[in-house]
């Protein structure tokens, strides 16, 4: 899914870097013909228009897809179908632009020839991204590998240190015979001295 994911986020920047590239081209393109209202102005106008509705709809598709690409696997699913669309819109969008390539080469215009070819090879490459992401939606999830740098081994605790709290009760015990008076001193310190004697060994 995370391949998805990138795909998608290319896609975006992609889409978004051919809307403002049409969006800039709309506005020179109706600043030139609107400085000199001649020819065919329903023409023009169309053509505008339509510039401007594909460089929105770029744009919106762009920031959804940027959207997608951030969003979680579930939601990433459910906006499979919709990819591959796109995916097939950018194709057909694709083609019309060379076609209006080649109508355009004949007749020598400049900046047409440049917003055509960028949109070509940019709605090709969109168009790869897309599909490519909604067929890697259904791939499975590889497992990640767990790199250990340093085995572990497990701790070995000795039977000494188990003993401990053993060893803490007999010495109390010992203080507490003491305390009442069944054994001297004398006999506490060699009981005490032969506990921590059998404790060290």
């Amino acid at each position: 899914m995370q391949k998805a994911k990138k795909l998608l986020f290319s896609a975006s920047i992609l889409e978004l870097m051919l809307a403002v590239v049409l969006l800039i081209f709309d506005g020179f393109y109706s600043a030139n013909w609107l400085s000199s209202l001649e020819g065919d102005l329903t023409g023009r106008i169309v053509i505008t228009c339509v510039l401007f509705v594909l460089s929105v709809a770029f744009a919106v598709d762009g920031v959804l897809a940027l959207r997608y690409s951030r969003a979680s696997d579930e939601t990433l699913k459910k906006c499979q179908k919709a990819r591959v669309l796109m995916g097939i819109a950018f194709v057909v969008i694709a083609i019309t632009a060379y076609i209006l390539l080649c109508v355009i080469v004949t007749k020598k215009q400049g900046a047409e020839v440049f917003v055509l070819v960028f949109s070509f090879f940019v709605s090709i490459a969109v168009a790869v991204l897309n599909i490519k992401s909604a067929v890697d939606m259904n791939k499975p999830e590889e497992p990640k590998q767990i790199v250990t740098s340093q085995v572990v081994k497990p701790q070995v605790v000795s039977p000494k240190r188990n003993d401990i709290d053993g060893l803490i009760q007999r010495l109390d015990s010992l203080a507490v015979l003491r305390e009442r008076g069944l054994i001297t001193e004398e006999e506490f310190e060699k009981f005490r001295t032969e506990v921590l004697n059998s404790y060290k060994d």
